[in-house]
């Protein structure tokens, strides 16, 4: 948040994203020190919080990818940035949070059905199949697919638009291509996990897991360790250096005209 690269819509985003992303995956290892055999709370509690901040990433994803669209589309118009981000808050925390307590409403409230969760059973997860493609798949698949359509019509609108200079085409393109990248890794991650509980398959869950471990590396390097972002970095650095420099200049001075009117006292 320091850089005024990182405090536009696009960069707040992208921390929310980021952070969502980094809570689950912290939640999520902190489940190899808890004991899962006897459906333990921690073990129920840590389950939905891992579901929640997962489905919230995509979610954020799903913002992404529709204020990309908005944008660059030929209907866009001004608006309002902070009341803009602020629905974007509302609706990708708030609507995982809407999933989680219909999942835990099944887990507590209407239990043994067929679609309770069993957080807990046989892992710090969904142990339940059925409710795992209810409460996580099924939300997982419509944005993917969401995502999918805006940027098809994201790159639609872009082809069509003529009044943008070429470097800023350019620009806008560049940023198409990494959104989609990001898309595709964090897509392919849950396809994968998906298929290794449905399946208990090694190959998915070693897939998952390669896949799982790359996504904070790969936002880093697509979105922040980029040419404007490292010089603003940079800059932010020399101007705290400068500013230490002068302090530590004046502190000299003031030391030397003391030490000065002392000795001659």
């Amino acid at each position: 948040m320091m850089l005024a690269e990182l405090r536009t819509t696009p960069g707040k985003i992208l921390m929310c994203l980021s952070f969502s992303l980094l809570v689950a995956h912290t939640i999520y290892l902190t489940t190899a020190f808890i004991n899962a055999s006897i459906k333990s709370f921690e073990c129920v509690f840590v389950g939905i919080l891992i579901h929640y901040f997962y489905l919230a990433s995509f979610f954020w994803m799903n913002v992404m990818s529709f204020d990309v669209w908005r944008v660059f589309s030929e209907s866009n118009k001004l608006v309002n940035k902070s009341s803009q981000f602020a629905r974007y808050s509302l609706y990708a925390w708030l609507t995982p949070a809407l999933i989680v307590m219909l999942s835990v409403t099944n887990e507590f409230i209407f239990s043994y059905n067929e679609f309770q969760p069993y957080y807990g059973l046989q892992n710090c997860w969904i142990s339940q199949k059925k409710a795992l493609l209810v409460f996580f798949a099924l939300p997982l698949f419509l944005i993917l697919f969401t995502n999918l359509l805006l940027f098809c019509f994201t790159i639609r609108s872009l082809k069509k638009t003529r009044k943008v200079t070429g470097i800023l085409r350019n620009h806008r393109e560049n940023q198409i291509k990494l959104y989609i990248k990001i898309a595709l890794i964090m897509g392919l991650t849950w396809i994968f996990g998906l298929f290794a509980s449905l399946m208990d398959s090694d190959v998915f869950w070693y897939l998952f897991i390669l896949f799982n471990g790359s996504q904070g590396v790969f936002i880093f390097i697509a979105f922040t360790f980029k040419k404007k972002v490292i010089a603003s970095i940079r800059g932010a650095v020399t101007k705290v250096e400068s500013c230490s420099s002068t302090l530590s200049t004046r502190n000299d001075v003031s030391l030397n005209a003391h030490l000065q009117r002392t000795t001659l006292v």
